[in-house]
Formats: C-alpha cells, sequence, structure tokens
C-alpha cells in the first residue's frame, strides 16, 4: 500500500523537552510513520513532549490513538499538543475531548514557554 499523503515528522531537542513536528495528513496510512519516530526518544530524559501539529492537514482516529497511546505509556512526561484555534485538527481535538487529557495551545511558542 502507498501513500499519497505522507506525513513529515522532524525531532527538535531543547533540554528535557522534545519538540515534534508533523505535516501531512495523520491517518491509518501515516501514524505507524508518526510513533516509530517517537519510539527512538528517550522518554526518561524528556520532561515534555510538545506535539507541533499545526502543519496536519487532517487527523483521524488513528492519529489519536498514538497520542493517547503515547500518553499512557510515559505518564511521567508531559505530553502538549498545538494546533490552529479554527482549524480542522483542532475541531477534531475538542469534539473528542482530548483538552481533557492534553493542554492544547494555539502556538509552538506558547507551549515551549
Amino acid at each position: 500500500m502507498t501513500n499519497d499523503h505522507p506525513i513529515e515528522v522532524s525531532l527538535t531537542e531543547r533540554g528535557s523537552t522534545l519538540l515534534v513536528q508533523v505535516a501531512g495528513e495523520l491517518d491509518l496510512a501515516t501514524s505507524p510513520q508518526l510513533r516509530e519516530e517517537v519510539e527512538d526518544v528517550d522518554w526518561d530524559e524528556m520532561k515534555r513532549v510538545v506535539f507541533d501539529l499545526l502543519e496536519v492537514e487532517f487527523m483521524d482516529s488513528s492519529g489519536l490513538g498514538v497520542l493517547i497511546a503515547l500518553r499512557e505509556e510515559h505518564p511521567e512526561t508531559e505530553i502538549a499538543l498545538v494546533a490552529d484555534g479554527d482549524g480542522l485538527v483542532t475541531k477534531v481535538l475538542r469534539l473528542t475531548a482530548m483538552e481533557e487529557l492534553f493542554p492544547i495551545h494555539s502556538s509552538t511558542e506558547a507551549a515551549l514557554a
């Protein structure tokens, strides 16, 4: 199966904070790639992981599942999300009550502060 809409994942460590920037479509076909990218991280060294979803054009339950699984596997690490206030991803996060599990910020700078 080929994916016509791959995602790009960029990891940047800032001390004990990891910034994960994601671009493209986060769905059943691409969520395993995100999972693989962050599995190599030394989670014991990270106090906070910020997922910047500003460039994500679409996200389904598979993408949400990756985020929830990471939260459950690493309860000692704060996981925060960045999403455009009016965008589709934010609507998905709000409809599924993800703000009850993750802080959701409207900018990367705010999430990293």
